[in-house]
């Protein structure tokens, strides 16, 4: 049976080190790489640009800021279908955030039969331990659906709001007729981890509310700047290595693969 195209969807900004390690982590996954691509969108001009090139992986760095996440989001979705149009679905893939080796497996097989992909619960390290959580209605770093439902709600609303996430899962769920908590119907919650403790910023540094529109613009203020980086290189992060250990998973070794 022919597996789907699942690209990944991944913007990330003034994140050299969590890029590198986002990347190691995709390069990892236990699913073909003839049948997957990250899109990645840097708009912190960090990066040289190797726009078009994959599988497995494609970047376009920018020095001119995106004017919301959502639309960054968007306009990976507009790359997509330049670059890769026989797409089956799509991930969200945040930089910041830790992908186990069987996820993108875990998504392509709950694509097949719905439309929206999400955990159940997931692990968290809010703590500074792992933790499992419900994930209902939160984790928009989890998500997954196909090409068909995203074109059909017109892809990420268009808004500044910091509850941009809470939106988009509301379209899907109402563009999907179920109620909420349905399509949430990958149970696995050892394939994703939610990092708060990175050692970098993120965006709740700058949110103040769910209708905060000042958040996106606010970031350059906790996102310290980065030198042009040039040649991203996958390289694994002492913080992965330690869950991995902690979850009993070997890392592989990992090579460039342009």
């Amino acid at each position: 049976m022919r597996l789907p195209f699942i690209t990944a969807l991944c913007p990330t900004y003034r994140h050299p080190e969590l890029l590198a390690n986002s990347l190691a982590l995709w390069l990892l996954q236990h699913y073909p790489l003839d049948r997957r691509l990250l899109l990645i969108l840097d708009d912190g001009g960090t990066f040289a640009d190797c726009a078009g090139v994959g599988p497995p992986w494609s970047l376009r760095s920018e020095s001119a800021r995106a004017p919301s996440l959502p639309a960054k989001y968007n306009r990976l979705l507009a790359m997509a279908r330049q670059w890769c149009p026989w797409s089956d679905a799509y991930l969200v893939w945040e930089d910041d955030d830790i992908y186990l080796p069987g996820y993108v497996s875990a998504h392509a097989r709950c694509l097949a039969d719905h439309e929206v992909s999400k955990p159940v619960t997931v692990l968290g390290d809010y703590t500074g331990a792992l933790v499992g959580e419900v994930a209902e209605g939160r984790f928009h770093s989890s998500l997954g659906f196909r090409r068909e439902l995203i074109e059909r709600i017109g892809g990420w609303p268009d808004t500044k709001r910091a509850d941009f996430d809470q939106q988009l899962i509301a379209r899907l769920n109402e563009a999907t007729h179920t109620e909420r908590g349905e399509t949430w119907v990958m149970p696995s919650e050892s394939q994703f981890i939610y990092s708060w403790h990175t050692g970098a910023a993120h965006g709740q540094h700058t949110m103040r509310s769910p209708d905060d529109e000042t958040w996106y613009d606010r970031a350059p203020e906790v996102f310290a700047p980065v030198p042009h980086v040039g040649r991203l290189e996958p390289k694994l992060d002492e913080r992965t290595k330690r869950r991995f250990a902690e979850l009993g998973l070997r890392t592989e070794a990992i090579g460039v693969r342009r």
